[in-house]
């Protein structure tokens, strides 16, 4: 049976609502917001403030690595926990035969690159299984919009704006490389990383200056059915620093169907 315990460790999850204490918002329980957005620790009221205040921040980055956190602990947790959150988001889950039925998986996602067949999507295996409740957890903990609260929360929310530095760089500041690090879509995020390496090379950031902004690029791009990882980005940009003699075009950049012309394009 669900209970406050499992509450406290899936506040995300439909269960939780019961639990949700009518606490009144002072400076203590936002204290012990933030502290959950650190640490993870806390129950359901902790998560409902964390959550505002990330929201209000503006900060995405920084609200998706506390939705994975989250996440993850359906992945590690035991069995039983993981059935009953599988069921909560896809409560058409075979857990025999890794399928869900398509009106519970297109709430979450695109039915693209997925086998179909008599209503239901077939998955490979548990651990496709695994990857998409762990998606849509983050997906449901990320679908958060608050334009205006109280200003106890507003307050704590300026700690977490991102910082946002201008780019020092020529390539980096052209209309195609801002619109190619806001991410692109699935089938183009290699060639998304090797443009921004490559601008990154040419305009003489560091090494970790140019890490920062491939980060924030893979945070931004589509998820789609296979992430694209930090992993893969900086191996992208350790290959690009290793050849120094690299070139930059917006030719190669308009084939790979990252851009099309535009104002300030000089090649």
């Amino acid at each position: 049976m669900v209970d406050a315990g499992f509450a406290d460790k899936f506040p995300f999850s439909s269960f939780a609502k019961a639990y949700l204490k009518e606490e009144h918002l002072n400076e203590e329980l936002v204290k012990r917001g933030v502290n959950f957005i650190e640490t993870g620790v806390g129950g359901v009221s902790e998560y409902a403030v964390a959550r505002l205040i990330l929201s209000l921040s503006g900060n995405r980055i920084k609200l998706r690595a506390f939705a994975k956190m989250l996440a993850d602990r359906v992945v590690f947790s035991d069995h039983e926990n993981f059935v009953l959150i599988a069921k909560d988001f896809f409560p058409s889950t075979d857990f025999f035969n890794f399928t869900v039925s398509i009106i519970d998986f297109i709430k979450f996602f695109d039915l693209n690159s997925f086998q179909v067949e008599g209503g239901l999507v077939y998955l490979n295996d548990a651990r496709s299984l695994e990857n998409i409740v762990k998606k849509a957890v983050i997906k449901k903990i990320e679908d958060i919009h608050v334009s205006n609260a109280p200003d106890i929360l507003k307050k704590e929310a300026l700690k977490f704006q991102p910082v946002v530095k201008e780019s020092r760089g020529k390539l980096l500041n052209k209309k195609c490389m801002i619109e190619i690090l806001k991410g692109v879509s699935e089938g183009k995020r290699f060639y998304g990383s090797m443009a921004l390496s490559i601008a990154c090379l040419k305009d003489g950031l560091s090494f970790e200056e140019a890490s920062n902004i491939l980060k924030v690029y893979v945070n931004n791009c589509d998820k789609g059915v296979n992430p694209f990882t930090e992993k893969e980005a900086l191996n992208t940009l350790k290959w690009v620093y290793s050849r120094p003699s690299i070139h930059f075009s917006c030719k190669v950049l308009k084939s790979q169907g990252l851009v099309s012309d535009c104002s300030d394009c000089e090649r």
